[in-house]
């Protein structure tokens, strides 16, 4: 999150759109009317998502507890994935197998599933819109 100022100078209404490199930004922006004043402020706040599933055995079918699961935005098209020095957000999956990643801005991300004794596994391209939550993303791991 972060604190922007746009100098207005002009009293009326505007269209504020917020926008980051690798997001789609604010769905339709704000409407902001400047007044007669020279100074006011105005909060923008942009729409979070979330990703949530659910991580089995391949062999049992049973829940697999302390998954690490990891959140990253995807790559670029003319990137290569990598599970190397990625960065995002983490959770780790509880007795039933679940986890939810949330605060998460809209765009697509790349999810990484590891465990002691199970590997990695990556889900690529998972559309994250506004404040919806994804759910039932889920991901099978097998023994190595």
């Amino acid at each position: 999150s972060g604190r922007y100022q746009v100098t207005l100078t002009e009293p009326g209404e505007y269209n504020v759109a917020v926008s980051d490199e690798g997001m789609r930004g604010a769905s339709s922006g704000a409407k902001v009317t400047v007044p007669d004043k020279p100074a006011f402020s105005y909060d923008i706040v942009m729409p979070e998502g979330a990703i949530s599933g659910r991580v089995t055995d391949q062999d049992s079918g049973g829940p697999l507890k302390g998954v690490s699961v990891s959140a990253a935005p995807s790559p670029a098209k003319d990137e290569r994935p990598s599970v190397v020095n990625r960065r995002g957000s983490t959770a780790t999956t509880g007795e039933d197998g679940s986890y939810s990643i949330d605060g998460l801005a809209p765009g697509s991300y790349d999810l990484t599933f590891s465990r002691q004794g199970f590997g990695t596994e990556m889900r690529e391209g998972i559309a994250v819109k506004g404040t919806d939550e994804i759910p039932a993303v889920d991901q099978i791991l097998h023994d190595i």
